[in-house]
């Protein structure tokens, strides 16, 4: 999805999949050939207004990696979720990280963790890049050293990695796509987006 603000110094809200693997004992981190930036980088992608960051993040690990839920884990701070009427809960990002992307334009980036438990269920989509690799914390290391991955990657993967032992593994499937519609909330006085009468 293309930006949406385009302005200088304006945000778009973005969701990247930090996808880790066990390969014969070595710990296996995900990235992928962004032919735009020509660089390797995370899973992810814009969030489009009409979606969730969840249901993005879903659509993004469907079409750039074929992951469908039932082959992720999602890595979480707490197994335990919030269970209220009217609401949908989403899984917590481990970090919210805002990012320079060029032409004074920022990305406000949620970082999804997940363990992949099985190989994708299907085919990446069409139109998206078809270079994946899966590679050892050291080989990400000699990339962004060489300037074939931007550092940043490494520095999160790095994070998450110190931090495996402490967050919990959900299956990514018991988190709903579903959008809330009833509402939980009524204005009294105008509509959502317009001033407050006085």
């Amino acid at each position: 999805m293309p930006h949406i603000h385009e302005k200088p110094g304006q945000h778009d809200i973005t969701a990247s999949a930090f996808i880790i693997r066990e390969d014969e004992g070595a710990t296996r981190c995900l990235v992928h050939y962004h032919r735009k930036a020509d660089v390797l980088l995370q899973i992810g992608g814009h969030v489009d207004p009409e979606v969730s960051p969840w249901q993005a993040m879903v659509g993004e690990l469907s079409e750039e990696a074929g992951y469908a839920l039932g082959d992720l884990e999602v890595l979480q701070f707490t197994a335990d979720r919030i269970k209220e009427h009217g609401i949908v809960a989403q899984p917590v990002p481990f970090a919210i990280l805002t990012e320079p992307v060029g032409d004074e334009h920022l990305h406000d980036d949620l970082c999804y963790g997940f363990i992949a438990i099985d190989a994708p269920s299907h085919q990446i989509h069409e139109g998206e890049s078809k270079d994946l690799r899966w590679l050892t914390y050291e080989e990400l290391a000699l990339l962004a050293e060489t300037g074939e991955m931007i550092p940043n990657v490494l520095g999160i993967y790095s994070f998450l990695l110190s931090h495996l032992d402490s967050l919990a593994r959900t299956p990514a499937r018991e988190f709903s796509l579903a959008t809330p519609t009833e509402p939980i909330l009524t204005y009294k006085r105008g509509r959502p987006g317009e001033a407050t009468p006085r």
